[in-house]
């Protein structure tokens, strides 16, 4: 039997990002200054984390990274991979972002501080705000924190795993149960949303708490639509600090950095930045934890709303924040 498989009229020029959920959505920041430079050219996008780009207006496909079931020859026209772990950004002196405008062609997105426009830009599915009111309903309405305190792992399996278990082992953050105690003590009017992976080791009296909740292995694009909800968020270098930097919606909190990655190079400005007080390890006190985020829920004003790139100078303006890294 003779079968006619439709013409493909348009084809899309393919990115390819590779590496960690923050990462990936990191490149987003650059779609709508593509979209200028290019204004003819559909863009698709190739990652580790394809659900994150699923719905997004300005995505004209989203498929898995390395996936040979796909004919590459008749959906697409260029096939784009950038990497900055692979350009002057190992110097350690610029922010990713930056680092890859560059590769691309574009003008820096940061204010020359090493910090500028590093907002993200992607988009909640209609099925996940769906999802964000029944989690709602499970925490009665009331506001919440997100609290990440372990993760980080890469999916495409790494080529030194020694390294790599060392790395998010500078990466996580022990004491999770002393920092959750001290947050639910200190806000007694506000539920923390734990996000977690079933690999993620938590203290088993972190469950005894009331007003904690729990997401487990959830869908990414999932959490990204409970980010745009929350109040705040407590968390080491991982994927929800990203999710909170989504252009017109930024939302501030605090995150803890070890010596495997710099808040310079891939944080937000805006987030209070707490430096580790050890040399290998997340080590930070619980009440410096609680005493910034106390801060940011005080000085926080009703400028979230503005859909433009101008946010985070405002935000800036209105909390007197400038370079938010604290030794």
């Amino acid at each position: 039997m003779l079968v006619h498989w439709p013409k493909i009229e348009v084809k899309s020029d393919l990115h390819i990002i590779q590496n960690g959920i923050g990462k990936v959505a990191l490149w987003s920041n650059m779609i709508q200054d593509l979209k200028t430079k290019e204004p003819n050219t559909l863009i698709s996008v190739s990652s580790p984390w394809p659900d994150l780009y699923e719905g997004n207006p300005n995505i004209h496909s989203s498929i898995k990274i390395g996936d040979m079931h796909v004919d590459y020859e008749k959906y697409f026209n260029n096939i784009i991979c950038h990497e900055p772990y692979m350009s002057t950004y190992l110097k350690k002196n610029i922010h990713i972002v930056d680092a890859w405008r560059q590769q691309y062609g574009l003008e820096n997105g940061s204010d020359g501080s090493g910090y500028g426009d590093t907002c993200i830009d992607l988009a909640i599915q209609e099925p996940d705000k769906v999802y964000v009111v029944e989690i709602f309903q499970h925490m009665r309405g009331n506001p919440f924190i997100i609290i990440q305190l372990k993760g980080g792992t890469n999916p495409m399996g790494p080529t030194n795993p020694q390294h790599h278990d060392h790395m998010i082992m500078e990466r996580n953050y022990e004491h999770d149960y002393n920092l959750i105690s001290a947050l639910h003590e200190e806000f007694k009017n506000i539920w923390l949303l734990i996000v977690r992976t079933k690999n993620d080791r938590y203290s088993a009296n972190v469950d005894m708490l009331p007003r904690v909740a729990r997401l487990e292995d959830e869908k990414l694009s999932a959490l990204f639509a409970m980010t745009q909800e929350c109040l705040s968020f407590v968390t080491i270098d991982s994927c929800i600090h990203h999710f909170a930097a989504q252009r017109g919606n930024i939302k501030r909190g605090v995150v803890m950095w070890g010596r495997a990655t710099q808040p310079d190079m891939i944080g937000h400005d805006w987030n209070a930045n707490l430096l580790s007080d050890h040399p290998s390890k997340v080590e930070i006190r619980p009440e410096r934890v609680v005493e910034e985020l106390k801060e940011i829920l005080k000085k926080e004003k009703p400028v979230l709303n503005e859909d433009n790139k101008g946010q985070a100078d405002n935000i800036r303006r209105n909390t007197g924040v400038k370079r938010r890294l604290i030794q």
